[in-house]
């Protein structure tokens, strides 16, 4: 436990219930996931786990969000959440060195955390960046336990460049599974500001830890892209996430 001492009598009441509220207080000391999914502090490593428990951000664009942590193995300098931190424009914020949060002994009551529970309904958003001819992207990877993917949305966040020739998102070894195919995600489907295209594969895909999906851009050009993929999934056993 690691909880802010100064300014405090010993038998002071808030002292009492910050003791019983704050598990852990710090600031990253490395840049987290550019997909705002991650925390990255050499302070925990001396810590124990803190699966379960909540993470509330101080500083920054995402100061106040709250999300549950859906994996933080002891021991481990990296936090990861189910759900990315955002910015008053809902945009995906990077938790960079240097920003200040806590460590709460609850679980996330809403602010859009993940549980990381079996069966419970996760939802995470990945932004796309890269040039249109890219090539692979990595979007998320299967971490702690096996998980189910449930549904896959492309969203355009404006005028899409023209070259780009289209999209497919795949998932498993060697891109086996095609969960949007590459003329579903063609680029008149995505070529203008909330145009979308998705799929939710009947029974769901079902990935085991460290299987990755991907997104392919194939294009003519250079030029970045700027879109927004959702995965729904959920947990086949607890601890399942995607980072």
């Amino acid at each position: 436990m690691k909880i802010p001492q100064s300014g405090y009598r010993i038998d002071e009441p808030s002292f009492l219930l910050l003791k019983t509220m704050i598990s852990y207080s710090s600031a990253s000391s490395a840049d987290g996931a550019a997909t705002g999914l991650t925390i990255v502090d050499s302070g925990l490593l001396t810590e124990p786990s803190y699966d379960g428990m909540s993470v509330k951000i101080l500083s920054g664009p995402a100061a106040g969000q709250v999300r549950e942590i859906a994996s933080h193995p002891a021991p481990s300098n990296t936090i990861s959440v189910g759900a990315a931190f955002t910015d008053s424009a809902g945009a995906v914020v990077q938790i960079t060195a240097g920003t200040l949060y806590v460590i709460l002994s609850t679980g996330a009551a809403g602010g859009g955390g993940s549980s990381g529970l079996a069966g419970v309904t996760q939802v995470i958003q990945i932004p796309v960046t890269s040039a249109a001819n890219a090539g692979d992207v990595l979007l998320a990877t299967v971490a702690g336990q096996e998980c189910l993917i449930k549904k896959v949305n492309v969203r355009s966040n404006g005028a899409t460049t023209v070259d780009l020739t289209n999209i497919g998102i795949y998932a498993g070894a060697a891109k086996v599974v095609t969960l949007i195919d590459n003329v579903t995600g063609a680029r008149a489907n995505i070529a203008a500001e909330d145009q979308q295209e998705g799929s939710a594969p009947e029974g769901g895909v079902a990935l085991s830890v460290a299987k990755t999906i991907v997104i392919t851009l194939t294009g003519t050009g250079a030029t970045a892209v700027n879109l927004t993929v959702t995965i729904e999934y959920e947990a086949c056993a607890d601890g399942g996430h995607l980072v």
